[in-house]
């Protein structure tokens, strides 16, 4: 990852850690008393410090998702000449076309189809559906990160998603992947890739039976994991280089995290 690049990955990831901070310390800060008061079981046996660290994880994990959108967008504009988020994307699809989608999601959300259990190929589901005819209809579609050459251009658009989403919220994903990957003009040709993204690293790891109802996780080419995310949007080792940012980064402020919130001096060796 070139200079430039590392520095603009550091000033989202520290952005978002002050504010973070700012939370936790300033606008929501814990209070023990509070939650003897609420919890009295609770805290009667398990220190303060375990729901100090449980205060903090909560107003940490939360905003951090719209975090990775836009360091998606941030190395995806670098590679690819422009990226951003929460990109809505318009385009055509036939009518027999939403039908069948439509009649696809039914079939997953139900388990069954024509007797047999209905098992998720995104592949197959992608052929069914473009096989419908119909008149054009036009297909407005949000995206958490859009890249491409430029803001009017196809390119890449990504649903960007927690790894362990419920059910309902990976359905929508499904949709808004296959209205996408069939986005096209009357002449035909113009499609933009859409993709489900799992912030994983491996997919033989990946146990969570909700978004299994919906994509084969380990095996659908529409599904990225990992690495593969961000090797799509920055190339090899872009991953590696982020987390190098967020570790230098993270030296900055493990040691306040420990002192001002948790009230523990950090442990001894490296920061």
């Amino acid at each position: 990852m070139e200079p430039h690049l590392r520095r603009a990955v550091a000033d989202v990831i520290t952005a978002a850690m002050e504010a973070v901070m700012d939370k936790v310390l300033r606008q929501d800060p814990f209070d023990m008393k509070l939650r003897q008061r609420k919890a009295p079981l609770h805290t009667a046996l398990v220190p303060e410090a375990i729901f100090r660290g449980s205060h903090f994880e909560r107003r940490f994990v939360t905003p951090f998702g719209t975090v990775w959108e836009k360091l998606a967008a941030l190395i995806g504009e670098d590679a690819f000449g422009f990226g951003t988020t929460q990109h809505m994307v318009i385009g055509r699809v036939r009518q027999q076309c939403l039908d069948r989608i439509q009649r696809t999601l039914d079939d997953l959300d139900h388990g069954r189809v024509a007797c047999r259990r209905a098992r998720p190929s995104w592949d197959t589901e992608l052929q069914y559906a473009r096989a419908g005819g119909g008149r054009w209809q036009e297909v407005s579609v949000n995206c958490d990160v859009h890249v491409s050459s430029a803001v009017d251009t196809p390119g890449l658009a990504f649903e960007l998603k927690a790894a362990l989403r419920n059910s309902d919220q990976t359905k929508v994903s499904k949709e808004k992947l296959l209205k996408t990957a069939l986005h096209g003009t009357r002449a035909g040709g113009r499609r933009r890739l859409c993709v489900a993204v799992q912030p994983l690293r491996y997919r033989e790891r990946h146990g969570w039976s909700f978004p299994r109802r919906w994509f084969n996780m380990r095996e659908d080419r529409c599904v990225l994991i990992g690495d593969e995310l961000w090797n799509k949007l920055g190339g090899e080792g872009a991953y590696q280089a982020v987390i190098e940012v967020a570790e230098e980064v993270g030296r900055l402020y493990r040691r306040g995290i420990h002192e001002e919130h948790i009230g523990v001096p950090p442990p001894s060796g490296p920061a």
